[in-house]
């Protein structure tokens, strides 16, 4: 959960490195990516957004690529 919320963190102040850049390209190309709703951050307040979400373990892909415990390490990243 600490992850998560460290991920979230970064997300949110954009504090973007060249791993997560580089995931981030994965992700976009990857055919387990889907598009839905899911609650988030917004000006301070959980909102319903939408946006994509990794289908394997339903994690916003735009938090996910900041993760760093390896547990919530992609498979598709070490390819």
């Amino acid at each position: 959960m600490i992850d998560f919320i460290n991920a979230l963190a970064k997300s949110l102040k954009g504090e973007h490195t060249p791993e997560s850049l580089r995931r981030a390209k994965i992700c976009a190309e990857c055919p387990l990516k889907e598009k839905r709703f899911y609650a988030d951050f917004v000006n301070a307040e959980i909102k319903d957004v939408e946006g994509f979400v990794c289908s394997l373990c339903a994690c916003p892909i735009a938090t996910k690529v900041f993760a760093t415990e390896p547990k919530n390490i992609c498979t598709e990243w070490s390819k």
